[in-house]
């Protein structure tokens, strides 16, 4: 259920920049861009958030997401709409604002979609041991009597 609602999330996200920023062009229809965004979404989702994210973590994954999604993008664009720069800036864009927000998509992942998994568990709790000093009220004077009667 938990990968439902991230995937939920993840469509949301694309489909908002898709349109957003391929809605600009005159040919392009709302059908095409919403097989776009599910093309993207289902990639991406696959690839990045359930395959590379447990093995690799947050940050490396968010940058195999932006390649991935410049690629996936890129081709997908200059299929629907007619190849040029544009469509190469349009989807630098799409794979930009998307990568934006990747961290804190997978923050959420490994909150509450991988909260039992253990390749998120970084590091066991640890506690820091701290010692207890006995007198803290230091004479230096009888510090220095001390080392000349040892002397």
């Amino acid at each position: 259920m938990q990968h439902a609602k991230a995937f939920g999330i993840k469509f949301i996200i694309v489909s908002i920049l898709i349109f957003s920023i391929f809605g600009i062009y005159g040919n392009v229809t709302l059908n095409l861009l919403f097989w776009m965004s599910l093309i993207v979404t289902v990639t991406m989702y696959v690839i990045g958030d359930v395959w590379l994210l447990p093995r690799i973590g947050n940050l490396k994954a968010t940058l195999a997401d932006f390649v991935l999604l410049f690629g996936i993008v890129g081709i997908l664009g200059s299929i629907v709409v007619e190849p040029s720069a544009a469509i190469v800036l349009a989807s630098f864009y799409v794979a930009f604002f998307i990568t934006l927000v990747e961290p804190l998509f997978h923050g959420f992942m490994q909150e509450k979609v991988y909260e039992d998994d253990e390749a998120f568990e970084e590091r066991p709790d640890l506690q820091t041991e701290f010692a207890e000093e006995a007198d803290t009220d230091v004479n230096i004077d009888e510090i220095k009597n001390e080392q000349k009667e040892h002397d």
